[in-house]
């Protein structure tokens, strides 16, 4: 996500997963892009308001949104219980990695390190309001979101307070890339644009 979760202090985290990528973390190689697929552009990409979809874009969307859900449902068992997935060859890992690719799956599996390594758990689970805003069919897609964490927060296990940034706004624009690999649609990439709120 354009901004990286980070430590104070080596122990206070931000909200959403975004670290760079680690390199021990397991991956799936990208596929090659076609330059001669045409991409469809939705006509108002915002995660906000009631978009006007182009109709292309919402002939294929379903899937990409139902893979794009999968990735954040990861998300949250992941931090929800971070020390189940810190050993990133363990097994816990082969349902994330239906859903998750590349960068987006080196950052979730650096987060849930640094979680367990800090005693941080996230509780709850967020809201999200994706829209599927550029596809190039069959290859890659665009999709925009606005993630409220408003009742999705990282806590320290032991004493139960917050190990948020302290300013942390609770609701961020969240920009992801789609990519259809292996016969399915997964998230190799996304980014929290923490310059805006929604």
């Amino acid at each position: 996500m354009g901004s990286r979760h980070s430590t104070a202090g080596g122990a206070t985290v931000v909200m959403v997963v975004a670290l760079l990528v680690a390199a021990c973390a397991p991956h799936a190689p990208e596929p090659a892009p076609s330059v001669s697929a045409p991409s469809v552009t939705s006509r108002a990409p915002s995660p906000t308001g009631s978009p006007l979809v182009d109709p292309t874009v919402e002939a294929v969307q379903a899937p990409i949104l139902t893979a794009y859900r999968g990735y954040w449902d990861a998300q949250v068992r992941v931090l929800k219980d971070p020390g189940a997935y810190a050993d990133l060859t363990g097994g816990n890992w082969a349902q994330v990695q239906q859903v998750a690719v590349d960068k987006a799956l080196a950052n979730l599996a650096s987060t849930a390190q640094l979680y367990a390594k800090n005693g941080i758990a996230n509780v709850g689970e967020p809201v999200l309001a994706p829209v599927v805003s550029k596809v190039v069919p069959g290859q890659s897609a665009a999709i925009a979101d606005c993630v409220d964490g408003t009742n999705w927060q990282p806590v320290y296990t032991t004493s139960g307070k917050s190990a948020a940034a302290p300013g942390q706004a609770l609701r961020l624009v969240v920009n992801s890339t789609a990519i259809f690999y292996a016969g399915r649609w997964v998230v190799s990439d996304s980014l929290v644009d923490r310059q805006s709120t929604c």
